[in-house]
């Protein structure tokens, strides 16, 4: 079959991938937001907590948008956030990453470095979970 006939490259888990690789190598050299960097929201002056929910606003964001494409594309998902509570899940994000660093899913702790992205991702998967 050639590409003009609707055969997709790549596949879900390939997809998932590579936009964690974007979002990983273009929003972490940029702005050097890990789980360090998380851990000392709490501490920062009004303007800088402003400017750091606004960035994490926006991964979730990405996120949903990325996860929505995936279902377009491959009729699967990254989380599965309910359709009533879209609104609430962006400013929900955060307290979920919040959850995920301190109690992290997988039962270990991340490690300072750790991209907040894709802690964000966990976050979202454990969060809203798609019950299949």
């Amino acid at each position: 079959m050639s590409p003009n006939q609707g055969e997709k490259f790549l596949s879900p888990t390939s997809t998932i991938l590579s936009l964690l690789l974007i979002f990983v190598t273009g929003s972490a050299h940029a702005t050097g937001y890990d789980v360090q960097r998380f851990q000392s929201f709490r501490s920062l002056n009004s303007a800088e907590k402003e400017r750091d929910a606004s960035y994490l606003i926006g991964v979730s964001r990405g996120l949903v948008l990325a996860s929505m494409y995936i279902e377009q594309e491959y009729a699967a998902r990254l989380f599965c956030i309910p359709k009533n509570k879209m609104d609430e899940a962006y400013g929900g994000s955060i307290s979920a990453l919040s959850n995920e660093v301190a109690n992290p899913s997988s039962g270990h702790p991340y490690a300072p470095d750790t991209p907040v992205e894709v802690v964000m991702l966990q976050a979202l998967k454990t969060h809203y979970p798609c019950n299949n």
